[in-house]
């Protein structure tokens, strides 16, 4: 037998039968047990039925109290088998109660990210960087300024991943690089009439390196590229927050190069609003084919010195300093 089920229900609902001595559930009425799940089916039913639910309460139940009442049979609407309870839940069978929130869930993989953005061009003193990563106009008061502005702007908005939020919202973009890394492509965006690198909003995915990897295939039709990150082994094994120390080239949630909070302005369809970009490396091979789409009016590899020409806009100098820094790495190894 299961050593642990759990029920998921509305913090209100428990709250509203605080003083009884069980809880039951209105499906118990509706179809005649209250639905549970194990370990392992919890996270899918989470994600099943209360992507959208702010908070949840997840009660963890010991099977033995509720045995007499409980069945594992398939689900109504699938053929897996779920723990059903057929009468109320004794509160005396309650192991726990967690707290659960999508929407603060869904901000953990960026939140990691940045902590380890932080210590990777802050370090553990502020300022005091592997001499590797200082590029030639390296502030770290512009580092710091940035980086507490994003972690307040997620630890505040829920919505952060999603267009809808009209205050701002997180897009996610590529910085490609040619395989040497002496040239970068940029595309001259149809909207805003800058050379930028390529992005695009995140519309709900919290794995923002994703939202990049997508922009980079359909904005310039290249198939064949990775991300350039500093891969290390307390990494590998889940540590949080830590500045890797070896670069490589791999697809495993990378850290961001670079963040940047722009304004956009008003336009026909949105009033103005900020971006909150976080952006990556990706490598790709020069000679893969380029496909221009609408949301450009041109798609070009320049190099490094090229690319400071085009552009007078500060982020976008500053990340061709740090591919510039990065290259010194590359060419070292």
């Amino acid at each position: 037998m299961q050593t642990r089920i759990f029920h998921i229900c509305l913090p209100a609902n428990w709250q509203a039968q605080a003083g009884s001595p069980t809880y039951t559930d209105s499906s118990l009425a509706a179809e005649g047990f209250i639905h549970c799940s194990t370990k392992e089916q919890l996270q899918n039913t989470l994600d099943r039925y209360f992507r959208n639910v702010p908070e949840v309460l997840i009660v963890e139940l010991q099977p033995a109290v509720v045995a007499s009442t409980l069945r594992f049979e398939p689900g109504p609407r699938t053929q897996e088998i779920f723990p059903h309870i057929y009468g109320a839940i004794p509160k005396n069978a309650v192991i726990a109660l967690h707290k659960f929130s999508w929407f603060n869930a869904a901000r953990m993989p960026l939140q990691d990210a940045i902590a380890g953005y932080r210590q990777l061009w802050i370090g553990e003193v502020p300022g005091i960087i592997s001499p590797t990563l200082k590029h030639r106009t390296y502030e770290v008061a512009e580092e710091q300024g940035i980086i507490t502005r994003f972690e307040q702007f997620i630890g505040s908005t829920p919505g952060c991943f999603e267009r809808s939020n009209l205050a701002g919202h997180i897009t996610g973009s590529a910085m490609v690089v040619s395989e040497d890394f002496n040239e970068v492509l940029l595309t001259l965006h149809a909207k805003l009439g800058m050379w930028l690198q390529l992005g695009g909003h995140a519309d709900g995915n919290n794995f923002v390196h994703e939202v990049a990897a997508t922009e980079v295939r359909e904005e310039s039709g290249l198939t064949e590229f990775q991300f350039f990150d500093w891969a290390q082994e307390n990494k590998k094994n889940g540590a949080k927050g830590v500045a890797p120390q070896t670069p490589s080239l791999h697809d495993q949630q990378p850290l961001p190069f670079d963040l940047d909070a722009h304004w956009i302005p008003q336009n026909q369809k949105d009033a103005g609003h900020w971006h909150y970009d976080v952006r990556y490396v990706v490598a790709a091979r020069r000679s893969q084919p380029l496909a221009i789409t609408d949301e450009s009016h041109d798609l070009r590899w320049f190099s490094l010195d090229e690319a400071r020409t085009v552009t007078n806009e500060r982020s976008m100098h500053r990340q061709f300093d740090k591919v510039e820094r990065f290259k010194r790495v590359v060419t070292a190894q």
